[in-house]
């Protein structure tokens, strides 16, 4: 079950071309041995539901599947497992399949806070998305990265949570959090934020967001701790578009960094969750902002992830770099090795310049040449730098 059609199939065509993939290959191979013998194999039989990005149609979906029906009502045969590949439709799918008494296992989902005793037959695979930032981080520490700031969007849901984890596992890590200052907020609160000043200090979100994830290992006081900065492109520039960038929306994110020059700050590290990432970079160019490391919500490893325009057309990111790694989350040796490697060319964004000329640069790193040790985890090339036109 995934999205075929809908606001969401972009996000899902993936999914369906690995199951496809996943089957064919299980099939061609005699199929999955049954009985514990050995002897006796069965081929898988797919029969694709498209959600249409819409939950009504999603349950209609799980209760066609009970009834051994596909969504044209043709005859297919008893459903034995639900396979659903989607990020947005597992909250329709896996009540309906619990009535239904149908195993529902889900590749993707990953708040922790999601999942319920409840749905004894859903099973999850995304590792949890909170979590993404934590091992990062502690390799970051133990690079020699000592402080961090944190942006944070308050038009997604992924990046509010993500966030809120992200404070805890920077304490955590042993890292020291640069927050806003009482001046930023009293710029922005009654604005585009839900900050507020509490005994002095600049508080962005609430501590509800905290408590509800504790039994995740979240635990902290958000009235009494350095936080994040947040952004809400849904209320200015050209509202939350992830593609166009817009001078409104950059000049607030620029304002972030003027705020950390005003402090006497230069974090080593910027985590941005800002999904309007064009805008973020946009602002970090026109004030020279320049960190050992940059992750986040940055739109891929791909070439072209710091491609920005702004509604014009116009280029608006003509100097960037960045780092990723495929094992996100993984562990903390690949990420040292990246930083290492980043620190042996600590050369400032607009010095590239001077030894590029306008094409994208897309340095690809074999991870035998970062860390022997890391090279099992890696399918081909593990690490990306990207340099646009320089």
């Amino acid at each position: 079950m995934s999205e075929w059609t809908g606001a969401n199939s972009g996000n899902s065509a993936k999914f369906i071309e690995g199951f496809h993939f996943v089957v064919d290959k299980i099939n061609s191979l005699g199929g999955v041995p049954v009985g514990g013998s050995g002897n006796h194999s069965e081929t898988i039989q797919l029969v694709d539901y498209d959600t249409q990005s819409d939950a009504g149609v999603a349950a209609q979906c799980v209760q066609n599947a009970d009834q051994g029906l596909d969504m044209d009502g043709n005859s297919v045969g008893a459903a034995h497992i639900i396979i659903a590949g989607t990020s947005s439709m597992n909250g329709a799918v896996k009540p309906a399949a619990q009535a239904a008494g149908i195993p529902n296992i889900h590749t993707s989902g990953g708040n922790p806070n999601s999942w319920l005793a409840a749905d004894s037959y859903a099973y999850g695979m995304h590792l949890p998305f909170i979590w993404y930032t934590r091992a990062l981080m502690t390799s970051a520490r133990l690079a020699g990265l000592k402080t961090i700031t944190i942006v944070r969007s308050n038009a997604h849901g992924f990046s509010k949570a993500s966030c809120i984890a992200a404070i805890q596992w920077a304490r955590d890590a042993g890292l020291e959090v640069i927050g806003p200052s009482v001046n930023w907020c009293q710029q922005h609160m009654h604005s585009s934020t839900n900050c507020r000043i509490v005994n002095g200090r600049c508080v962005c979100g609430s501590q509800s967001e905290v408590d509800a994830f504790e039994s995740s290992g979240v635990k902290y006081n958000i009235e009494e701790v350095s936080g994040f900065f947040e952004i809400d492109e849904s209320a200015m520039g050209n509202g939350l578009d992830f593609n166009v960038a817009d001078r409104d929306t950059m000049e607030f994110n620029r304002g972030i960094f003027q705020d950390l020059k005003e402090q006497g700050q230069n974090p080593d590290i910027i985590l941005n969750f800002a999904p309007e990432r064009h805008n973020m970079l946009w602002a970090m160019l026109e004030e020279d902002y320049n960190p050992k490391l940059m992750f986040g919500w940055q739109g891929g490893t791909t070439a072209s992830w710091g491609t920005g325009v702004d509604v014009n057309g116009n280029d608006v990111t003509d100097a960037l770099h960045g780092a990723w790694s495929v094992g996100f989350g993984s562990g903390t040796r690949p990420w040292a090795s990246t930083i290492l490697f980043l620190e042996q060319m600590p050369i400032p964004l607009r010095n590239f310049r001077r030894f590029v000329d306008e094409s994208w640069i897309m340095i690809q790193l074999e991870p035998s040449v970062l860390d022997r040790s890391f090279t099992p985890l890696c399918a081909n090339t593990c690490w990306g730098i990207g340099l646009r036109n320089l």
